[in-house]
């Protein structure tokens, strides 16, 4: 981890779909080593930040630097680097478990033993070593997540981009990914999106919130813990 250089630095990013304008001017800088927050409704932007800093989408106009590199250029040197876990996986559905993630680990550089060994680990760490074989396309919601989650931290990136990363786990799967996400605290950096004021609270010492695509201020860990839910709905910011 290269702590003299901003894990994020957005300046007046951009990016519209036609006239809806998805995030407008946001301007961000992110240190290395950082646990950051996206808070939000529905269709506030969080999804599309995440998008713009995987190099998944290119902005509209504005400037981003993602770990020194511009995704919109250096996609592939940046693929390396980071871990993406989206809300909804996009897996093939006639691989097994396992073979996903030989797949995307072989995608993303790994090799021979040491492919084998990351694999082999993710499927015991997310526990699916009961699933190897069985094909994507016949998993549950929650297994799925597992498996996304699995791919992003394959090959311990140096920034993990998570969006609603708990959403469709077990109880007991959603505390032991939160329980072993915060030992990793300080050794990596992740930015993560969710609607649970709960989960932002426990996993991110800053967040941001966004509305309709406007970044509306960044939260302390001290403001965050005096934030409550209203009606089961996140925080808005007045």
């Amino acid at each position: 981890m290269n702590k003299s250089v901003p894990v994020i630095q957005a300046t007046n990013l951009s990016r519209f779909f036609g006239p809806h304008k998805a995030v407008t001017k946001v301007n961000l800088e992110i240190l290395p080593g950082s646990a950051f927050g996206l808070m939000g409704e529905n269709g506030a932007g969080k999804t599309t930040l995440l998008r713009l800093i995987a190099g998944l989408i290119l902005p509209s106009s504005g400037k981003l630097e993602v770990l020194g590199l511009d995704p919109s250029k250096q996609q592939t040197d940046l693929g390396h680097k980071i871990g993406f876990v989206p809300e909804e996986p996009a897996l093939f559905p006639e691989l097994g478990v396992r073979s996903q993630l030989l797949f995307f680990g072989g995608a993303k550089g790994l090799s021979g033993q040491n492919l084998r060994d990351s694999v082999d680990h993710q499927l015991e760490r997310f526990d699916l070593t009961r699933h190897t074989k069985q094909p994507c396309g016949s998993l549950s919601r929650g297994l799925r997540k597992r498996v996304a989650l699995a791919l992003g931290f394959l090959d311990d990136p140096e920034l993990m981009l998570l969006d609603e990363p708990t959403s469709g786990l077990d109880p007991v799967h959603r505390e032991s990914f939160i329980s072993w996400l915060l030992k990793k605290r300080g050794k990596t950096s992740w930015i993560l999106s969710s609607h649970d004021l709960e989960e932002i609270q426990s996993l991110t010492s800053h967040a941001a919130h966004l509305e309709e695509g406007s970044l509306k201020g960044i939260e302390t860990s001290t403001d965050l813990a005096h934030l409550k839910p209203k009606q089961n709905q996140l925080w808005k910011h007045p």
